[in-house]
């Protein structure tokens, strides 16, 4: 058996994270990690076995692991999945409140923001949504400038889209808000801002027929330097494996590439 295979159980034992089988198989990764502490096989291994285990028998391993990787959203997004999968909120709150503002991650603020909308459902009340608008004004400022943040950006869009608004006056508020957050949308290189200019155009034509075209004239100059730029960043910042864990150079052509 390699040793990143872990080792499987049969019905009879699928309750059981402690069999023998299944400690040496840790003993066995744990020892790599004492031999090469950046073994980013043997902290994938781990993390795959702790994903099977409850979180409280398994925090130990996810504070090591984001202490190792303090900078790395991977671990950290893990960690904050099985403690939401837990319920424990107040986990959830203080592991949010360590990472968000050290860790430029596009997923991990999306994490975020979806976790906020998850426990402050935005039917129940005005004061859920405005917490929601706010956990996506963070969000946006934080990693909104990152060209693979288009998600972000059409989440917080379709959220505005389906917020309630009773009355001309609530209406102007949001289409408001919208048009904010779709302009700053398309003056930033995102992958796809073709797709993302062109549903800005239908919505401005669609909220604010009367000025419509003015407006879109005004800020293609915003889109076309950001369309300009976007064709030399996002195929470089593309290939680049922001993924992947960090570990000691081993002079191979891949890593070459990425330097």
């Amino acid at each position: 058996m390699r040793d990143f295979e872990r080792p499987t159980r049969d019905s009879a034992m699928m309750h059981n994270t402690n069999t023998p089988a299944l400690q040496s198989w840790v003993a066995k990764i744990e020892s790599r990690l004492k031999i090469n502490p950046h073994d980013a096989e043997a902290w994938l291994a781990l993390a795959r076995d702790a994903g099977n285990r409850p979180v409280d028998q398994m925090r130990t391993f996810w504070e090591r692991s984001v202490t190792h990787f303090p900078t790395h959203p991977y671990f950290w997004q893990l960690y904050i999945g099985r403690e939401i999968q837990a319920g424990h909120h107040e986990e959830v709150e203080k592991l949010f409140s360590r990472c968000l503002h050290k860790i430029p991650s596009v997923g991990l603020n999306l994490q975020h923001v979806r976790y906020i909308t998850q426990t402050n459902p935005p039917h129940f009340s005005v004061q859920n949504r405005e917490k929601i608008r706010e956990a996506y004004d963070q969000a946006v400022a934080r990693v909104g400038f990152d060209v693979e943040a288009g998600p972000l950006y059409h989440d917080y869009i379709t959220f505005l889209e389906s917020c309630e608004a009773v009355g001309p006056y609530a209406e102007q508020q949001r289409s408001a808000k919208m048009r904010e957050v779709w302009q700053k949308a398309v003056a930033v290189p995102l992958a796809g801002i073709e797709h993302m200019w062109k549903d800005y155009c239908q919505f401005e034509a669609t909220h604010f027929p009367a000025v419509h075209e003015k407006v879109t004239k005004d800020r293609s100059y915003e889109y076309i330097n950001a369309k300009k730029q976007g064709k030399a960043l996002v195929p470089l910042l593309q290939s680049l494996r922001r993924d992947k864990l960090p570990s000691r150079p081993r002079t191979q052509e891949e890593e070459r590439h990425q330097v």
